[in-house]
């Protein structure tokens, strides 16, 4: 469907719903609306993985060609310090250690 549209992964949008630049622009105005609701407190955000991939390609300042390196597995955890400006820490990422067993 969106090979035949002529438009790239991230601008793509399928009859009613968002392309993933739009999911990321909604994400990241959550995400900063959210923190300074919320400033020097810990906050746990749950999300599916177009909307972590999403940011997390935001946050890391990669291309869309490396998508596929930022979904996390099913139940994945992933810990990230926002800091001021551009100063972020990845303490874990995509993480499903909980499912060894």
């Amino acid at each position: 469907m969106f090979e035949q549209s002529g438009k790239s992964f991230e601008e793509f949008r399928p009859d009613g719903g968002e392309s993933f630049l739009e999911v990321q622009d909604r994400v990241v105005q959550f995400i900063k609306k959210t923190l300074r609701e919320h400033p020097e407190k810990n906050v746990l955000i749950v999300t599916h993985s177009g909307v972590i991939s999403s940011f997390l390609i935001h946050l890391c300042a990669e291309p869309w060609e490396k998508i596929k390196q930022f979904v996390p597995k099913n139940t994945a955890v992933s810990i990230i310090e926002l800091g001021e400006g551009k100063n972020h820490k990845i303490h874990l990422l995509n993480c499903a250690r909980h499912l060894d067993g």
